[in-house]
């Protein structure tokens, strides 16, 4: 909406100077405009380069996770493949009753660029449970006027993803 005021304004800038006769009338009008035109550039301009009308938003999500061994053995198992210096690769199941164990927090070519934003660690405790926290940072508009001047077009905004693994210390981790 901001790109359309901008435009409004822009318009009756152009009409106060040029088609307006009286001067009065054409210094008032267009002083205005020019005015308002400048400070909806520069909110535009706030909005883009710092996120202006916007905060930074923490969602987290936690849930249980299962052995990667076979069902029939006692013993509990989590793989873990490192990739690079923050990114793991694991491979636990999500729920017990699942046949085989299966690979998480792998790269796709969709999410490909935010893989920069996104950090995975695995953290060995004295929990009785195996856990998954997912941490998702974003930006959110603070108010309906702010997402109604700058929304343009459906984004996420998410500034980083962290993915903490709690590992029983009574489970086993296999290095890949």
């Amino acid at each position: 909406m901001i790109i359309w005021i901008i435009l409004i304004l822009s318009i009756i800038t152009f009409i106060s100077l040029l088609i307006i006769k009286k001067p009065v009338q054409r210094n008032i009008l267009s002083g205005i405009s020019i005015i308002l035109l400048i400070i909806s550039i520069f909110l535009l301009i706030a909005n883009l380069s710092s996120h202006y009308g916007m905060e930074k938003i923490t969602i987290s999500k936690t849930k249980q996770i299962y052995t990667a061994s076979p069902q029939n053995t006692q013993i509990k198992m989590i793989a873990v493949k490192k990739i690079g210096a923050s990114n793991i690769i694991a491979i636990y199941r999500e729920n017990p009753n699942e046949a085989e164990a299966t690979a998480h927090f792998t790269p796709s070519n969709k999410i490909l660029e935010s893989i920069k934003h996104t950090s995975k660690l695995y953290i060995v405790n004295e929990n009785l449970s195996a856990t998954v926290t997912t941490k998702t940072t974003k930006w959110e508009y603070k108010s309906k006027l702010y997402k109604a001047l700058f929304y343009t077009q459906e984004t996420d905004n998410v500034v980083k993803i962290e993915n903490y693994i709690n590992i029983p210390s009574n489970w086993k981790i296999i290095y890949k």
